[in-house]
């Protein structure tokens, strides 16, 4: 059996949690999150829910899986045969489907245009423009979570997609 994962930019990953979960929360789940941030650090920016993503990865054993480091799911209980990065995945998983000589389903890498915000209502907001209200004490504290993520799956923390 062929073991295998998708991974994503730790940082791009963020910013989708962010968008979906406090941003455009769709579900009573995300309105709690949106509390729990505010509570915690006074608002719901993105500076806000970084600091609540680095402290609940510090203390939790368990973390919340949508900003989790992906490397918490690798190691010797869980050796995977192959990652497929979504930045490049309609080419990654050519090759999956080459070695396992099964054809998967079509891959759409259309975004969720509702989930898109705006600079100054024209140009959309990219995850550049969100680590750039981060400060560099901070990038360092979530460069530090998600270290590991950055090293396995030959991510640069200075290069977003």
């Amino acid at each position: 059996m062929i073991k295998f994962t998708t991974v994503r930019h730790p940082y791009d990953r963020l910013v989708s949690a962010y968008k979906d979960k406090i941003v455009f929360p769709t579900y009573h789940l995300g309105k709690e999150l949106q509390a729990k941030v505010k509570l915690a650090y006074e608002d719901t920016s993105f500076v806000s829910f970084i600091k609540y993503v680095i402290d609940e990865n510090q203390v939790s054993d368990d973390p919340n899986r949508h900003w989790r480091p992906f490397s918490h799911y690798t190691g010797c209980s869980n050796i995977l045969d192959y990652y497929l990065k979504i930045e490049t995945f309609t080419d990654d998983i050519k090759g999956l489907e080459t070695i396992t000589q099964h054809k998967f389903l079509a891959y759409s890498s259309k975004s969720n245009a509702s989930k898109q915000q705006r600079v100054d209502g024209k140009k959309i907001k990219t995850t550049a423009d969100y680590m750039n209200e981060v400060s560099d004490e901070l990038k360092e504290k979530l460069f530090q979570v998600f270290k590991y993520d950055f090293l396995l799956f030959g991510y640069d923390p200075n290069d977003f997609p």
